[in-house]
């Protein structure tokens, strides 16, 4: 890509740069050595946000003569710094702190040495054999995962390592730092009570770690599950209590933010139940949820399972076991309706239309084409249980699964989008998945990724987004924009107000995205939103229903009990007729939780007795309403009831 506009560093930093050689360098090594920061402060686009970074790198050295020196032999130390500066942000910052890390960066040989796990647990474990407090060895460890962080993203940003290498040694140091913290926590933990380990636990990886496909600023979901509980008397708890504060430990410690930044974002919500149950169970536990309440979007999940640490064998007990329920001989199309419902939820929850992750056509696209070919094939193809997107895309292909064509725009695709995921996050380690709003960092990614201009990239994007939805339509079928044309039939007087409550009712997402539901409601939510549709349809004042149905919803406490309840259709009906035509009882449970409470247990629907003493004034008159709503009681009945 050209640069059709040069830029010229500033005086600021040529007499910085006199400065610093003053003394050792004759004018024509200096004009030399400043030239080759012009050249590569053009190959890079530079701005002046980047000549800043170069200067703080710079004076960051602690022997600038030196550098300046090898410069004159080695340009690649001028590229390499300029290279940084430019695309990123927090590999400048890593530098700085550690300008010793830089030099590193230098020798092609160690740039490009390939992580090994073994070797690189025997390194940590090297280091941290000096430490003896929890403080002191999480601090190392943060130091540890700076310094090989920048290897690894100055070796992308240079074109040394494809997009399956960079991940996959993201995914090995990620799998490494996380295995030996939980270790230090669980000692941490034992010592804590003098015991030592009674039974064994396994420490397993989902989604993109799973897959051996991490980015620079990914989450690390997590689960971890132990062979059986067993009491400890002699401290008054069981192990249960033991690992789980084993696990607490080991999420406050890889999540802490300090002047070193953290470790890792830790997410153990993929658990069976999710957010609302106990952190970890026995295996026998989780094996029975899978087998009795395991539900499509778990086996979709467990394709990515992996091994962290604790006993291999518990772990090889467990995916074996579960390898039938992921992919068995036969699968129903559930599946494809779940991955439909999925991603209508992931388009409608979509704040950010620049979002290469999650616009239709997108990372996400390609991924679920991908899982559901394996769900469905992977019982007759033991190949295709595999975790990796790019190495399940080509066993697909080998299978006839997808043609060529279709390989050649789900592979390729894939590979551009990542590569814009990470490009985003090196710039600042931030979770982003967006392309850059500025023109010059959209520039800058341009030439990073060899296309000519911006416009040539942005038209490649667009042309793979295309061809990825026609093929994801192709195997999962209807398209989210279809099934959102179910609410298009019902008269609304504000459909974006209606569009914003059907929101929040089948995701918990306000106007700002501020709390949001967990699978099982969603899931419940869908069940009865069919008939939520058809009473819509018919409705007086559908936009009110709506309005004084999320009011409801928003002051319980349990809105999946609600949901529960409404699988009942005439009691759900009942409640649609009140949010209809009844504002005072929509009023009063919007208000006082016991008087919505009341409704839901049914007992509304009893007969009163206006004697009992235990029932107030308002209570009755609540009941009445309701009941008079629903045609439990006619008029004037209601009105001899009242006098």
């Amino acid at each position: 890509m050209n640069n059709s506009k040069t830029y010229h560093l500033s005086d600021s930093f040529k007499d910085f740069l006199i400065h610093v050689s003053e003394g050792f360098l004759s004018s024509e090594d200096f004009d030399n050595v400043y030239v080759r920061f012009e050249s590569f402060s053009n190959k890079y686009f530079f701005n002046n946000s980047s000549e800043s970074n170069l200067l703080r790198i710079l004076s960051s050295l602690f022997d600038k003569k030196s550098f300046l020196l090898d410069s004159l032999k080695y340009e690649h130390h001028i590229e390499v710094v300029c290279a940084v500066s430019s695309l990123s942000n927090y590999l400048t910052d890593i530098i700085v702190r550690n300008p010793e890390y830089l030099y590193t960066l230098f020798n092609q040989e160690i740039l490009l040495q390939q992580i090994n796990e073994n070797d690189l647990r025997n390194e940590i474990e090297n280091s941290l054999s000096g430490f003896k407090s929890l403080t002191s060895k999480t601090k190392m460890l943060r130091n540890f995962k700076r310094k090989y962080l920048l290897k690894i993203g100055t070796a992308d940003i240079l074109g040394f390592r494809d997009l399956q290498n960079t991940t996959q040694q993201l995914s090995i140091l990620a799998k490494v730092i996380s295995s030996v913290l939980f270790d230090i926590c669980y000692k941490e933990i034992l010592n804590k009570y003098s015991i030592q380990p009674i039974t064994q636990f396994a420490l397993c990886s989902l989604g993109k770690l799973g897959g051996n496909e991490l980015n620079y600023s990914s989450d690390i979901d997590l689960i971890l599950f132990y062979k059986e509980n067993k009491e400890l008397p002699e401290i008054k708890k069981d192990y249960h209590e033991i690992i789980t504060e084993s696990v607490q430990l080991f999420i406050q410690e890889a999540s802490a933010v300090t002047s070193e930044s953290y470790l890792y974002r830790v997410d153990f919500r993929l658990r069976p139940d999710g957010r609302n149950s106990m952190l970890c169970r026995t295996i026998s536990d989780y094996l029975r949820y899978y087998e009795t309440r395991g539900e499509d979007w778990e086996r979709q999940m467990l394709i990515k399972l992996g091994f962290i640490t604790g006993s291999s064998d518990l772990f090889n007990e467990f995916k074996n076991y579960l390898e039938g329920f992921i992919y068995p001989k036969t699968i129903h199309s559930s599946v494809i309706n779940t991955v439909q419902k999925m991603k209508r939820s992931i388009e409608m929850r979509l704040q950010d239309e620049k979002n290469i992750k999650l616009i239709p056509g997108g990372i996400r696209d390609i991924e679920f084409c991908t899982q559901v070919l394996q769900l469905m094939n992977g019982g007759k193809y033991s190949e295709l249980k595999n975790s990796n997107t790019l190495e399940a895309l080509s066993e697909l292909l080998q299978r006839d699964l997808i043609n060529s064509e279709e390989y050649d725009v789900l592979y390729q695709g894939y590979i551009l989008f990542r590569k814009i995921e990470h490009f985003a996050q090196l710039m600042n380690d931030t979770q982003t998945h967006s392309l850059p709003d500025s023109h010059d960092d959209k520039k800058k990614l341009a030439s990073l990724l060899n296309f000519d201009s911006v416009e040539q990239l942005q038209d490649q994007v667009g042309e793979y987004r295309k061809n990825i939805r026609k093929i994801y339509d192709e195997i999962v079928g209807t398209s989210v924009v279809q099934e959102i044309d179910y609410y298009q039939a019902i008269k609304f007087t504000n459909p974006t107000k209606a569009k914003t409550n059907i929101k929040y009712l089948s995701f918990g997402m306000g106007l700002i995205g501020d709390r949001q539901f967990d699978k099982t409601t969603i899931k419940l939510f869908e069940d009865i939103e069919p008939n939520l549709i058809d009473f819509l349809k018919t409705a007086i004042d559908p936009d009110l229903v709506l309005e004084n149905f999320v009011r409801v919803i928003k002051n319980v406490k349990l809105t999946s009990v609600w949901y529960r309840t409404f699988t009942d259709k005439l009691f759900f009906y009942s409640f649609l007729r009140v949010c209809q035509f009844n504002q005072r009882a929509i009023d009063l449970m919007a208000t006082s939780r016991k008087l919505a409470d009341l409704f839901l247990s049914k007992q509304v629907f009893q007969s009163v007795k206006i004697e009992d003493a235990k029932v107030n004034l308002t209570d009755i008159l609540f009941i009445l309403s309701v009941q008079h709503s629903c045609g439990v009681i006619k008029y004037p009945e209601f009105s001899i009831l009242l006098r």
